[in-house]
């Protein structure tokens, strides 16, 4: 059997398949309709505009793009080398570096890709690759995914960017203003944050060069959560029905009992309030529609699961609380998000750092130093200080290190918010002033 009769045996098994699924239920149309699920179906993609207004409208979704880079920049960065340290702070605070990788990082994640231009004293034609550095970068300007289209692709396979955008043509597009057109651009000048990893073959058709975005990437767990969530309302809506009994309900009405079933019916439409009181004479009665409503929280949960399954990100992160069935602090799920966010930092920020200060500082051996992603309370770094100071009588003690290789610690090698020790000779009181 080749590989033809192989595939029209499949498509005859999922084919009887579908048509017994119809038999059995008195449902279905020609084709097969019920056995979609047993091949993999291409994605809806979604336009820009349309992910622009899922990350508006979808507090869950908003979370994935704005909190994620959020959370990785809430501690900032030191970058030193072997001679100097936080060699980047005056170009950190003079491009504003933070708010703005803040902005790259949550554009990425939005449209599948952020290229930013970079603006550098000195050049006027960004069309020619950019010379080697340093250069003094005067500003960083992130571009939205329709600000940056590839005009052309490197086809120099002896180079990493080989198959990739060469040159890019970049205007500005900001609402009550003018189009501002800059012109073609080579790669040079640009700083690309990558999205989520796409495929070779599959991309989204506008957005060729891009990545896949977090909201394309959330969008079918996403749709299925508020479907869950929707049919759950209306379940709850469904049991909360209250019924209306009149005498003789029980048996076939007919003749006086229907005339009288029919005035209690339309006594209790007149009288019945939306607060849910009315008013019944006779011996009609009204009762409660009990049914339980076990599953439901269950059925819910499930697609909540299936969404934090995307990128693996706790659903604590993603509600900012604790659903049912986890414990308040769920330090399992602190520890996955922390080595998550650990990722994200050096796959993606560092990486686009990095570029920007080879341009800025030139080629030199950068090592970066990323705070925890939730900061020491005032015990734990009480009791790090202790276990440190420690450490430091037991090197002292055996020869290991002296008291001043100890005590240089306190500089900020390793407790960065600690101050720098006073030298002993400074602590000599006056005796007139102790007296």
């Amino acid at each position: 059997m080749d590989a033809w009769d192989r595939m029209s045996a499949g498509i005859r098994t999922i084919q009887q398949a579908d048509s017994i699924a119809s038999g059995a239920t008195g449902l279905g149309v020609l084709g097969i309709d019920k056995s979609r699920d047993a091949r993999p179906a291409n994605p809806a993609w979604l336009s820009p505009q349309e992910a622009e207004s899922a990350s508006i409208v979808d507090a869950m979704l908003r979370r994935v793009v704005y909190g994620v880079p959020e959370d990785a920049l809430a501690q900032g960065w030191r970058v030193d080398t072997a001679k100097r340290r936080d060699v980047t702070r005056q170009i950190d605070d003079d491009l504003e570096l933070e708010s703005t990788l803040e902005e790259v990082g949550a554009t990425a994640r939005l449209y599948g890709g952020c290229y930013s231009l970079m603006v550098i004293e000195g050049v006027k034609d960004y069309s020619k690759p950019l010379p080697p550095g340093p250069h003094n970068i005067l500003q960083i300007h992130p571009m939205m995914a329709l600000e940056a289209t590839p005009q052309t692709w490197c086809q120099d396979i002896k180079t990493s960017s080989w198959t990739l955008p060469e040159v890019l043509q970049v205007q500005a597009i900001r609402v009550g203003n003018a189009n501002v057109v800059v012109g073609p651009v080579h790669r040079s000048h640009l700083l690309y944050m990558p999205g989520l990893p796409k495929s070779r073959t599959l991309q989204m058709p506008l957005l060729l060069g891009y990545d896949i975005s977090a909201i394309q990437a959330y969008w079918e767990p996403a749709r299925d959560l508020g479907l869950a969530k929707r049919s759950a309302a209306l379940a709850l809506m469904e049991q909360s029905m209250v019924v209306l009994t009149s005498k003789g309900g029980a048996s076939v009405l007919g003749g006086s009992q229907a005339e009288a079933a029919l005035k209690a019916l339309e006594l209790w439409g007149e009288t019945r309030s939306t607060r849910g009181t009315s008013l019944l004479t006779g011996d009609n009665t009204a009762s409660r529609l009990e049914a339980p409503l076990t599953g439901l929280a269950d059925g819910v949960r499930v697609q909540y699961e299936a969404f934090a399954a995307v990128e693996g990100i706790p659903l604590t992160k993603l509600l900012g609380v604790a659903p049912g069935g986890i414990s308040t602090d769920d330090a399992a799920g602190q520890r996955t998000y922390d080595a998550f966010i650990s990722r994200y930092r050096r796959r993606r920020l560092e990486a686009w750092l990095r570029r920007l200060y080879r341009v800025a500082l030139g080629d030199d051996v950068l090592a970066f130093d990323w705070p925890g992603v939730t900061p020491p309370t005032p015990q734990e770094r009480a009791q790090r200080s202790l276990t440190l100071a420690q450490r430091d009588a037991t090197l002292i003690s055996a020869n290991i290190l002296t008291p001043e290789e100890c005590r240089a610690r306190f500089a900020g090698d390793e407790e960065l918010d600690m101050p720098v020790v006073i030298n002993d000779a400074s602590l000599d009181v006056d005796e007139d002033v102790e007296g």
